[in-house]
């Protein structure tokens, strides 16, 4: 029972640390993106706004889904107590 514990808490450092990845890796293509970006200020600020927009309904996703596997895995684990 003490190992179904333990591989739920390795799978939830796991999927904190893909979720921190990808915040990382949002906010580095991010600057890459305004550093090479060949379009005007306005243009560039709209695009912005419309890629955050959408990376930011991606990740709430992202959380929602793995929330749900959290909540799922903890009460598999707390009926497996009972």
């Amino acid at each position: 029972m003490g190992s179904k514990i333990e591989e739920r808490a390795l799978v939830a450092k796991k999927s904190k640390i893909v979720l921190l990845g990808l915040l990382i890796g949002g906010l580095a293509g991010a600057a890459t993106m305004l550093l090479f970006a060949p379009k005007s200020g306005k243009k560039t600020r709209a695009d912005i706004q419309l890629k955050s927009i959408q990376w930011r309904d991606r990740t709430t996703d992202l959380v929602k889904n793995t929330l749900a596997h959290v909540r799922s895995d903890t009460r598999a684990v707390t009926a497996d107590m009972h």
